[in-house]
């Protein structure tokens, strides 16, 4: 049986499977706040190249919308 890579035994994952996992936790998150958008493996462009953010997450609290970028390593 396969165990969460975040309790304290140790265990082998993928690094992709390691991002699915992060987004778990981060989608667990989301129903404390008005979610926006969650999505993983997002490209976004800037004026100088386009960028592959492993999270991105997107979610309004106190009429604010913030968004997350998390690199998962």
């Amino acid at each position: 049986m396969r165990t969460s890579p975040f309790s304290e035994e140790s265990t082998e994952i993928t690094p992709r499977e390691f991002e699915k996992e992060v987004m778990k936790l981060f989608t667990a998150k989301g129903s404390e706040f008005k979610l926006l958008e969650i999505v993983h493996d997002k490209k976004i462009q800037t004026k100088d190249q386009e960028y592959k953010i492993d999270i991105y997450y997107e979610f309004e609290q106190a009429n604010f919308s913030l968004k997350v970028l998390a690199e998962c390593k």
